[in-house]
């Protein structure tokens, strides 16, 4: 009987002992997702509709982009401010990793990035002579963007909702500075 439980212990030990193959997740397929989130139309001109969330308050919004020059209008808010790279909200300004029509109707990717696969997550990212820009992919449609400054250590994300059927994304949050600022779209005119 020992004989026979030996080898069996044996085999036992070997395989409580032998290291664990993890199976690797599979990225979406690169060449896929940069031809379509670089090569995505966006409208010159638009009127957005949605409710922005900051903190506990939500406001309702209107957005519009017509000869080249942006207009927000928040309600109940009168120091609130757009331009292509910049929104300022109460004298605090933040900066816009792209412009906003870029982040709401998804062109996130230029086609100069690098890309790694990392955990089943795509990363596309770029580096400018100040920020490094970073676009993380799940499946097949962008999770965050990251606008990272490495001499003040300090990044604003975008963090991406579900996007609509008709070329949008219906939620878009920015965190940066310990504040989040949240967009709900509801309506796109074109």
């Amino acid at each position: 009987m020992r004989k026979l439980l030996f080898p069996f212990a044996v085999v036992l030990v070997l395989i409580s002992c032998a290291p664990k193959v993890k199976k690797e997740k599979l990225c979406p397929p690169e060449q896929a997702i940069l031809s379509k989130y670089s090569q995505r139309v966006v409208p010159e001109e638009f009127r957005i509709y949605g409710t922005l969330k900051y903190g506990p308050l939500k406001f309702p919004f209107m957005l519009s982009k017509f000869d080249g020059f942006y207009t927000l209008k928040v309600a109940k808010v009168r120091k609130v401010e757009l331009s292509s790279d910049r929104f300022c909200l109460d004298k605090k300004c933040y900066l816009l990793p792209d412009q906003p029509e870029n982040l709401i109707f998804g062109k996130v990717l230029t086609g100069e990035e690098r890309s790694l696969c990392k955990d089943g997550t795509l990363y596309f990212r770029s580096e400018g002579k100040i920020y490094i820009k970073e676009v993380a992919f799940e499946g097949e449609r962008p999770k965050e963007l990251t606008l990272y400054n490495p001499r003040k250590d300090k990044d604003i994300k975008v963090i991406f909702g579900k996007e609509n059927p008709k070329g949008f994304f219906e939620e878009l949050s920015f965190v940066g500075e310990g504040t989040e600022v949240k967009l709900e779209i509801e309506e796109v005119e074109l």
